[in-house]
């Protein structure tokens, strides 16, 4: 009987979808965390806040530009960069992000903790905590509201591939004309 309850309290923890070790900016596959008091945020208002975290540049990086306590940034070892594209908000409560998503945007316990951005390819797995062990506190106190997924623009900017293509068009005359 012992032996049976033992083996359901760990199925029962392996469940809950926390994470074991505590997570940091160097975590792999965390690209940064956005505290803030904002409830719950529009998919839109949450690109602009993900953009920024990729926009950052630095290991442990601090920012305040969105009145937010502290908006961070992971290290450099991993090119997070890019343009994101509008996402698509899950508020059911699930752990497992669908497949076909490169970054998840996930909201903790309401206005008390803030956001972690995670890049999936990267943390190695669609199933992200339920309870973040510690960025904000001690294992289980903040808990996933909802996540928006996002993935990176393959279009490419109008305006720079004009600029390249003009560039590499002239070279090409230049060097046609020393051929001459």
């Amino acid at each position: 009987m012992k032996r049976a309850l033992t083996v359901a309290a760990v199925v029962a923890l392996m469940s809950s979808s926390a994470y074991a070790a505590p997570l940091t900016l160097a975590t792999p596959g965390i690209v940064g965390i956005f505290d803030t008091t904002k409830t719950n945020a529009s998919p839109s208002t949450e690109l602009i806040y993900a953009q920024h975290l990729l926009d950052m540049v630095g290991l442990g990086a601090e920012d305040s530009a969105f009145s937010a306590p502290n908006v961070y940034m992971t290290s450099t070892i991993f090119d997070y960069s890019g343009t994101l594209v509008l996402g698509i908000k899950n508020e059911t409560g699930g752990f497992v992000v669908p497949a076909g998503w490169d970054y998840v945007f996930a909201k903790y316990d309401g206005p008390n903790a803030g956001y972690i951005f995670y890049h999936l390819p990267t943390w190695g797995s669609q199933t992200i905590p339920q309870y973040p062990y510690a960025f904000w506190g001690r294992g289980g106190d903040y808990e996933l509201s909802h996540f928006t997924t996002f993935n990176r623009s393959s279009v490419p900017d109008g305006g720079s591939a004009a600029l390249l293509l003009g560039a590499a068009l002239m070279g090409l005359a230049g060097f046609r004309r020393m051929l001459e």
